[in-house]
């Protein structure tokens, strides 16, 4: 991942930009997108994925993609062994 990389949440969930891609294209080839899909504060993400950028979300532990399992945040291990 480098900065500014966006993953999605959907039906509490996390996702790739790829899966959460083509989530939003299966939605919109459904008619399911909301009407206001570019206002993110029209919906709700159990409705429509939202997008996050990763390196600003606060993630603690190390999250993976709920569709294609790539890890979308890796905690670094800080455990050196020494004091």
């Amino acid at each position: 991942m480098s900065f500014g990389d966006i993953c999605y949440i959907y039906q509490a969930a996390l996702y790739c930009d790829s899966c959460g891609s083509e989530i939003k294209q299966r939605l919109k080839d459904e008619s399911k997108r909301p009407k206001d899909w570019r206002d993110e504060d029209s919906y709700d993400s159990d409705e429509y994925p939202k997008g996050v950028v990763i390196d600003q979300a606060g993630f603690t532990e190390t999250e993976h993609c709920e569709g294609c399992g790539e890890v979308i945040y890796e905690v670094e291990d800080e455990d050196d062994g020494g004091w």
